[in-house]
């Protein structure tokens, strides 16, 4: 099943109509407080200078001729500013670029982005938050890197289209996509699930590629991998759970503990 939203495969997993899920790490978070999911494995990509990462950079886009060249003529201008993100529970186009804005200064952890620009908006999904800059009722909006540029970016814009953009800001450190499953899955059939998917992605890695445009899938410390995206979470007002509850244990390999 494709959602319509993360929403929606968070849910899934809750109600138990899913058992695995392909997720950011917001909504992994949600699944897990509200259902224990665990992680499984997580993408890899390449970046610009050829290396690979398991975390990406969440973006500030602005047409190509907004008077915004800076995060501090956004800052200073947010009052007058039409503000466009992903979704509430978009890891990029929403938790991170809204926790860059604390670090402006521009607000307060927990406060409402809507008390500080003119308007905000939830596009619903990354082309449709860029859609808001393309079509002149937003002057900023927030989300992924590889939306706008690289090799994944046609999947959301056409050329033309991207060609009227730039990227304002970059805010390194978010989690790459990762796979998810309930915990109540028998432990060898997760095993199972995260060794067929790690032969998929070395066999036929254009399969992955065609999804966010990642490499491949990889192992990590789970705890780790989300450990950013949570903290921003809490710094934002969280989930009504500590961090502690957030990140908790994942499971390992077949035969760890």
């Amino acid at each position: 099943f494709v959602p319509t939203s993360y929403a929606a495969s968070v849910q899934a997993i809750v109600s138990k109509k899913a058992d695995i899920a392909y997720v950011s790490a917001i909504p992994f978070l949600l699944a897990k407080r509200d259902a224990g999911a665990e992680l499984l494995l997580v993408e890899q990509r390449v970046d610009s200078r050829g290396m690979a990462r398991t975390d990406y950079e969440s973006v500030l886009v602005v047409a190509k001729d907004s008077e915004l060249h800076a995060m501090e003529d956004l800052v200073a201008k947010a009052s007058e500013l039409r503000m466009a993100f992903t979704s509430r529970t978009s890891t990029s186009g929403y938790v991170m670029a809204n926790w860059r804005l604390v670090q402006e200064g521009l607000l307060v952890p927990g406060q409402d982005p809507r008390e500080v620009f003119a308007s905000v908006v939830f596009g619903g999904n990354y082309t449709l938050a860029l859609q808001e800059v393309l079509e002149g009722r937003a002057d900023v909006c927030a989300v992924s890197y590889y939306t706008v540029e690289g090799p994944a970016a046609g999947r959301y814009l056409k050329s033309e289209q991207l060609d009227r953009l730039r990227i304002l800001a970059r805010t390194p450190g978010v989690p790459t996509h990762l796979v998810c499953v309930r915990r109540d899955l028998e432990d060898d059939l997760k095993w199972q699930i995260r060794e067929a998917l790690l032969s998929l992605s070395r066999e036929r890695p254009i399969l992955l590629e065609d999804v966010y445009g990642a490499k491949k899938l990889v192992e990590v410390d789970p705890e780790h991998h989300v450990l950013k995206a949570a903290q921003a979470a809490q710094y934002l007002g969280g989930f009504g759970v500590s961090l502690d509850q957030l990140v908790g244990q994942q499971p390992g390999k077949k035969g760890n503990s």
